[in-house]
């Protein structure tokens, strides 16, 4: 068994195997096993790990370095744990790695190896791949080696945050998939978080919140992402986001969730179903309430639709208004 552990999202650390106790670790040798975890299944040249980690010393001051940092790193892990052997070993007179059998479980490589098995994955198999996400997910448990600013480290967290998005995204979509839209909802504003101007992902958080029967929000949504567009863009939402945001209003989308509003066409359907054969007074309230709603929301619609016209007409008299007479 082996007697440590490493996690590399958040702060660099590494763990005793047996009872999960932290090993105190100094900032340097702790920067060197943040470069040895990223790769943990490569040898490195000396002068090529000397480098990364001391770029601005002379090559034999950042080889002395080094030496002195692997050094403290396996001194450190040898008082932790007894006869655990040394972390970093050399390969041969220029080649330097960790050694496996003493450092196990590496959170970093098992959420790549997560990713890649979802990747291989077949798109039929949704329930294996919402499993394979989640763990990836859970894994991720912030930005990666946080506090580490060398250009190598600062690379992999950008290349991890942006895997860790990805992750979430698709996490999405399986959920949308299996018409699980509290899921998908909580997964969109985890997005948004992150990337606030995917306008997809609004899109996709207005399909849910809808199915999932908060109208009301997934409208709101739509005049969240309006606004944040036209604050940082100075532009619109995309035609197929305003389509669904007036299907949404009109209630003509096709409801996704046990609990969804029911579509405008189905409406009306049970009120003529009330007057041929009248309902409970509690279901033929509920519904006439509802209709009451979408006539309130239609007479929004049309309010926007001239404050819209209004605003592309003013916009349409500057640009006219800029071009020269002889253009």
């Amino acid at each position: 068994m082996s007697a440590f552990r490493a996690k590399g999202f958040g702060r660099v650390r590494l763990l005793s195997a047996a009872d999960d106790t932290e090993i105190p670790l100094q900032p340097t040798p702790r920067r060197l096993l943040g470069f040895f975890i990223l790769v943990s299944g490569t040898a490195h040249h000396r002068e090529a790990v000397a480098e990364a980690l001391w770029p601005e010393r002379d090559p034999d001051s950042a080889r002395r370095c080094l030496n002195s940092t692997v050094h403290r790193l396996n001194h450190a892990a040898a008082e932790a744990v007894a006869h655990s052997g040394p972390l970093v070993v050399s390969r041969s007179t220029d080649d330097m790695a960790l050694d496996r059998t003493v450092l196990g479980d590496i959170d970093i490589s098992r959420f790549e190896a997560l990713v890649a098995e979802e990747k291989n994955t077949g798109e039929e198999y949704l329930l294996s791949r919402v499993d394979t996400l989640e763990k990836a997910n859970a894994l991720y448990t912030g930005p990666l080696m946080d506090g580490i600013a060398d250009e190598w480290a600062v690379r992999a967290r950008s290349n991890a945050e942006a895997t860790a998005l990805s992750v979430k995204k698709r996490l999405m979509e399986c959920y949308l998939r299996l018409n699980a839209p509290g899921s998908a909802i909580r997964y969109g504003r985890e997005i948004l978080e992150i990337d606030a101007l995917h306008e997809e992902t609004h899109r996709d958080l207005m399909a849910a919140l809808y199915a999932n029967g908060q109208r009301v929000q997934a409208l709101n949504q739509f005049d969240k992402l309006r606004a944040l567009l036209a604050h940082e863009l100075a532009i619109p939402p995309m035609p197929e986001t305003q389509a669904l945001c007036a299907q949404i209003r009109l209630g003509t989308q096709e409801a996704d969730g046990e609990d969804a509003k029911v579509p405008l066409s189905a409406l009306r359907k049970r009120l003529q179903e009330n007057r041929e054969a009248p309902a409970a007074p509690a279901d033929l309230s509920a519904c006439i309430q509802d209709m009451r709603d979408r006539i309130r929301d239609l007479r929004s619609v049309s309010r926007r639709v001239v404050e819209e016209a209004d605003e592309m007409e003013s916009m349409l008299s500057d640009v006219l208004k800029s071009i020269p007479p002889n253009a």
